[in-house]
């Protein structure tokens, strides 16, 4: 029997078997649980600018005609 079966080397027990280095795979698992935060800030931001822009707007100190955001 395989000692590695009952006394794993690494933290996750398969990386050893999958081929991929413990640091990858690490940074594979905090990448891949992070990635849905960053992507609620960043829609979260982009809603802020979009409430801030029309915001300026409506009392008229918005981006002039030159700049203005287009619409389509």
């Amino acid at each position: 029997m395989d000692q590695r079966a009952f006394f794993p080397a690494d933290p996750w027990g398969y990386v050893s078997y999958s081929g991929v280095t413990a640091c990858r795979m690490g940074i594979q698992k905090i990448f891949s649980s992070a990635l849905p935060g960053f992507a609620a800030i960043i829609m979260a931001l982009l809603a802020t600018t979009v409430l801030m822009e029309s915001a300026l707007s409506f009392l008229g100190a918005g981006p002039q005609r030159p700049f203005a955001t287009r619409v389509p």
